[in-house]
């Protein structure tokens, strides 16, 4: 069966295979807002784009805090957890042969770096690039800390929405200070 390529997918739509075979599309925003990943359900294989990669945790934006990039990311690799994977496609890297264990594995990730945040809050108020300074490891590259401050970024952006941290402007600098609760 011929795709076209640039026919617009939504969240359910199937892409027919074969007469009994399809892929499944899952929207799974967070590393980006517009993000899909593919299911075979019959396999259990997942073409996971970015959404799910070996070795590291896929790169989730800052822009500003329209969007909480980060809880649609962690809404999403639950929902992929949830189908239990067995291998994965990922876009860059090698075959991932245990899908699920993987998801859950970067969803630990984030819970990690949101409890060390919080943590360091605990301290007193701080600046994102502090922040960073004190959760990512020392002597990162140039394009390592841009990635770095967003990541930070979308962190403080998810704990602030759920009311975990304080987010104050004072004298032009942001800081962020945890909430006592």
């Amino acid at each position: 069966t011929a795709i076209d390529p640039t026919h617009p997918v939504s969240d359910g739509d199937r892409i027919p295979l074969a007469p009994d075979r399809h892929l499944d599309v899952l929207f799974t925003p967070g590393h980006q807002p517009n993000h899909i990943t593919l299911f075979d359900e019959r396999s259990g294989l997942l073409f996971s784009g970015d959404h799910v990669l070996p070795g590291i945790s896929p790169f989730v934006p800052y822009d500003g805090g329209e969007v909480d990039h980060l809880g649609d990311y962690l809404s999403s690799i639950e929902r992929v957890e949830l189908l239990n994977p067995g291998v994965v496609l990922p876009g860059h890297g090698p075959t991932i042969e245990r899908g699920r264990a993987r998801a859950r594995q970067i969803s630990l990730h984030h819970e990690r770096r949101l409890g060390a945040i919080t943590q360091e809050l605990k301290w007193g108020p701080k600046t994102a690039w502090e922040v960073m300074g004190a959760v990512f490891r020392p002597n990162l590259s140039h394009l390592e800390q841009r990635l770095a401050i967003q990541e930070t970024l979308a962190h403080l952006e998810y704990l602030s929405r759920r009311g975990t941290v304080e987010r104050i402007h004072e004298d032009g600098t942001f800081w962020f200070r945890g909430r006592n609760r």
